[in-house]
């Protein structure tokens, strides 16, 4: 959501928000078949479960949607995959364009993950404002029309508390 409100507080057009996902969706995937990686990295086979089976991210993904109105392009999200780090970034700039245009979205104001940046979230942008897109493209941004703000870290379960704290203090703000 920092990104988001980051973009929007720029006069961005956020046309994409999402998230990395280190592994590829297992639809067949369930507590019992991933014991042992689970034991073996400490962690819960149910908690692991929802990682691989793609649960996690699509409550992610749902939440993204509810606060901001953005919608998954399709049911599930694309998924598409990307070189891992930084390169993977460069490509969303393509990826994400409308097919018309050459990328695979069928509308912008989406939702998405991507396989290959993980753990990282970002949000993919585009302008109507020449000077602003000039300074993107000054900036090593790209040429666009759209550009990428991306975080390369994650930390759910960390950030969560601070999540929480924010939501109450903008809700008070609000009374």
């Amino acid at each position: 959501m920092h990104l988001y409100s980051f973009a929007k507080a720029m006069g961005l057009n956020v046309e994409v928000m999402g998230k990395g996902k280190n592994n590829k969706i297992d639809y067949d995937c369930n507590p019992d078949t991933v014991l042992e990686e689970a034991t073996r990295r400490k962690m819960s086979p149910k908690m692991l479960c929802a990682f691989k089976d793609g649960t996690k991210t699509m409550v992610e993904m749902t939440a993204m949607s509810n606060y901001t109105g953005l919608i998954p392009d399709v049911i599930g999200g694309h998924g598409p995959k990307t070189a891992p780090g930084t390169e993977g970034i460069k490509e969303l700039n393509e990826i994400f364009k409308l097919k018309e245009d050459g990328g695979i979205l069928n509308k912008h104001g989406v939702v998405e993950y991507v396989n290959g940046i993980a753990p990282g979230v970002f949000v993919t942008v585009s302008t109507p404002n020449a000077e602003i897109a000039y300074q993107l493209g000054y900036h090593s941004m790209g040429p666009g029309p759209l550009w990428t703000l991306y975080r390369p870290y994650h930390l759910c379960n960390l950030e969560t508390p601070l999540s929480v704290a924010r939501a109450v203090i903008e809700a008070m703000q609000h009374v």
